[in-house]
């Protein structure tokens, strides 16, 4: 393809028959666009044979196109530099990269991210740095420099999160769980007061079950019930296994925020994983679950004490 005359395609062209537009950004969207038909315009240009006639006007083209871009971005003025910083941090630990495997995928120079990928640093990112990191994991500009990647978006993905970071913290020693009773221990009378569950003496393999059931689905309790103390201020977080009666292999487990109002007991449900269409919060929260359970026989010992025994495990 050739640009036949100054003003013909004056901002119109074709590569390869299919015709493009350069763009002029007005938003983030039509950014991440112009960066593309730069990038096009580029790629066809050093294809082209070193005696083309065309070369120049390419090149005129390619850097109009740079213009559009420039004069979009000195427009933004400055962005917030540490929600960018922590996001290139997060990914690059997400991919097991450290900053210069980013460097070199990307094409910089050592040290580069380093200098920059500093809340405080004067020298910040050029876009045509950010827009390369975009593209390599995938996320769009917008993403990458004003939302928080380290906190998902969907709810499904941040209950995931919750429920690993409990099994972890719990399997670290750095949470305690009560064991409130109620199907091998005498259940703790707080639950009853609460309405969460009712003593039933019918029961053939659960001694309790939930009081909040619909009128015909007993709901019969598969563990006993274990409550982490002050999982926020002034608030337990309690865990409640059960299954329905005369549904075979059913499982499920509600996750409750008990806390005091007005001098009396409230509990809220926070999440329950039968609300999961796809099962995968119930075999976490089953994991966590037998992780609690088991924790029970095992010796008692402080935070302090069991990285006393660690450390010492460690030396030669």
């Amino acid at each position: 393809m050739s640009r036949q005359a100054d003003n013909y395609f004056c901002d119109k062209f074709e590569i390869y028959g299919e015709e493009y537009s350069l763009v002029e950004p007005e938003c983030v969207e039509d950014l991440m666009k112009a960066y593309e038909i730069r990038d096009l315009i580029q790629n066809y240009h050093g294809n082209l044979m070193s005696d083309d006639d065309t070369k120049d006007s390419w090149l005129d083209l390619l850097q109009e196109q740079n213009d559009n871009i420039q004069a979009y971005l000195e427009n933004l003025g400055e962005f917030d530099n540490s929600i960018l910083v922590s996001n290139v941090t997060h990914l690059t630990k997400k991919y097991g990269m450290h900053f210069g495997d980013l460097e070199a995928a990307i094409g910089l120079s050592a040290g580069y991210i380093s200098r920059t990928a500093k809340t405080d640093s004067k020298k910040k990112m050029s876009i045509d740095v950010v827009w390369k990191i975009s593209k390599l994991f995938e996320i769009d500009i917008k993403s990458l420099i004003e939302r928080d990647l380290s906190v998902p978006e969907r709810g499904v993905d941040i209950l995931v999160k919750f429920i690993e970071k409990l099994t972890n913290k719990t399997i670290a020693g750095e949470i305690t769980w009560e064991n409130h009773g109620g199907y091998m221990d005498e259940l703790n009378p707080r639950y009853e007061n609460l309405g969460l569950l009712s003593f039933d003496e019918q029961a053939d393999v659960a001694s309790y079950k939930m009081g909040n059931f619909e009128n015909d689905h007993n709901k019969i309790l598969l563990s006993d019930v274990y409550c982490y103390r002050n999982f926020q201020k002034g608030k337990d977080l309690v865990i409640i296994s059960y299954t329905i009666e005369n549904i075979k292999d059913y499982r499920a487990y509600d996750f409750y925020v008990v806390k005091n109002e007005h001098g009396r007991e409230k509990a809220d449900l926070l999440f329950g994983t039968a609300q999961d269409a796809f099962a995968g919060l119930k075999d976490l929260a089953r994991e966590l679950i037998d992780t609690v359970s088991g924790l029970e026989f095992e010796p008692m010992m402080t935070k302090e004490h069991r990285s006393m025994i660690e450390e010492f495990l460690k030396e030669d």
